[in-house]
């Protein structure tokens, strides 16, 4: 027994020194391992180390695509997508679309939780779960939209339960927390093998006035038998864009006295329940040669501010809807117009904004400004509390001097063209005046003459009728 025991002991350190060495080898993450349950190779192709080798006549991940129905002229496919039957995207497992454009598996670094969005093909048969419990953490099946997916959801709290993230303070820099969850994605329904997945949450929510983008290394311990990776996400408890006069977020160049939005918001309400613009500056967008005014200092607008803000200059609290959201959202508006600076048709404008919690909404109420130009305000010790954060926002923007507006080619020459008929016609009415009346004058004139002809020829007769007596000479 002795014997056995030790010849049992001995064939389990092989075999583990074995599983570690291919453990090893397959680190990367392959998107496709055809050792999976439900990502088998077809038309033929063969599996080989995780790998699908396809027949002559198929390519792709799994060799889904014959070769002969390449024919595509543009390829209208992004992110590894193949192109076949003209204009068709065969995508690769990590994303769909027509184009191949969104991703399968998609997560939200929120105030209180992640929510978290997996995609699996339909041979899936195992199970999606946080690490700290397969049974209790399991994810959900939902009703998928997308043909040949499955579709599993969860949301992990950030509140110190048996599936919740881990809270990690002062990391990756001072004053963050972040918080960390595991999750696997077993492909066999009773057993875990070291083709699973594991993937490691991180969603960091930074201090005051730091960098909204931090770079971190996950510190759980690593599961040697299974391919890890780590997704990475701040979370923003701000946003910022403008709005056109029409209150459509803006997506083309404004003119020089425009009416414009600067429209600033929360992205939910689970934790800061209000805000406050307390600074925004604009510069011209250059690099190395900045050129810079203050439009709103201490919440109050500056005397720069007021000579683009529309009337009353200030900010103004309101409810906003956010074209993706369904409710409105506590924000924070400044009513602009539309300017630029001489050396640039770029504007850029960068806003602190202060975002108070329940508790401590007062210390994000708009100051009185009185009209005038910006008073210092004093700070409360409520500020520097935990209640209160800032975080800054900004938004590039292209603003073009209004264009001068000509007449138009074909009007300038219809009325050219006019013109000159106008006066064809004066010239016609007076010339045909003027033959009019020399043709009264040649009637007249003949009328004359034949009557002058008349009284020649009387005169003419009459005279051979006259006897003029001859005088005779007597001899």
């Amino acid at each position: 027994m002795f014997r056995s025991g030790i010849l049992v002991l001995c064939l389990f350190s092989v075999l583990h020194l074995t599983f570690a060495q291919d453990m090893t080898a397959n680190t990367e993450e392959n998107p496709y391992n055809c050792r999976r349950r439900g990502y088998e190779c077809k038309n033929g192709g063969t599996c080989q180390d995780g790998t699908c080798a396809c027949a002559p006549e198929y390519t792709s991940y799994d060799c889904g695509v014959a070769i002969a129905e390449q024919d595509c002229v543009d390829d209208p496919c992004s992110n590894g997508g193949i192109c076949y039957n003209t204009d068709t995207c065969y995508c690769p497992v990590t994303h769909y679309g027509p184009t191949c454009e969104t991703e399968t598996d998609t997560w939200e670094c929120l105030g209180t939780d992640m929510k978290i969005s997996m995609m699996v093909p339909e041979g899936f048969s195992g199970a999606i779960y946080g690490a700290t419990s397969r049974t209790d953490c399991r994810f959900q099946e939902e009703t998928s939209d997308v043909e040949g997916y499955r579709k599993f959801t969860s949301s992990v709290g950030f509140d110190n339960s048996t599936c919740g993230a881990t809270e990690v303070q002062d990391y990756p820099m001072t004053g963050d927390i972040t918080y960390i969850t595991d999750i696997v994605v077993g492909f066999h329904s009773f057993i875990q093998t070291r083709n699973d997945r594991i993937i490691t949450f991180n969603c960091t929510h930074p201090a005051s006035n730091v960098s909204m983008e931090a770079d971190m290394d996950s510190s759980i311990n690593q599961r040697g038998n299974l391919t890890r990776n780590e997704e990475k996400k701040t979370y923003s408890p701000v946003r910022f864009h403008f709005l056109d006069d029409n209150q459509n977020v803006l997506a083309r160049a404004l003119f020089v006295g425009e009416k414009f939005t600067n429209m600033v918001y929360l992205t939910s309400t689970d934790v800061y329940t209000a805000l406050l613009l307390e600074k925004c500056v604009a510069n011209n967008g250059e690099e190395g040669t900045q050129t810079e005014v203050v439009l709103l200092d201490n919440g109050c607008p500056t005397s720069d501010g007021n000579l683009v803000m529309q009337d009353p200059p200030g900010q103004v609290k309101m409810d906003y809807t956010p074209p993706d959201f369904t409710a409105p959202i506590p924000a924070a508006a400044l009513h602009m117009l539309g300017f630029r600076f001489y050396d640039s048709k770029q504007v850029f404008i960068q806003c602190v904004v202060k975002i108070c919690k329940a508790e401590d909404e007062a210390a994000c109420e708009v100051p009185s400004c009185n009209g005038q130009g910006v008073a210092r305000r004093r700070r409360s010790a409520d500020d520097h509390s935990n209640s209160t954060d800032e975080h800054t926002v900004s938004a590039l923007f292209t603003v073009l001097e209004k264009p001068i507006v000509l007449p138009k080619k074909e009007t300038a020459e219809a009325e050219s063209d006019c013109f000159r008929s106008s006066e064809i016609i004066i010239v016609i009415i007076a010339m045909s005046a003027l033959v009019l009346v020399m043709l009264v004058a040649c009637i007249v004139l003949a009328t004359l003459i034949v009557r002058s002809r008349g009284k020649v020829q009387k005169l003419v007769e009459n005279t051979h009728g006259i006897h003029i007596p001859r005088a005779k000479l007597t001899l």
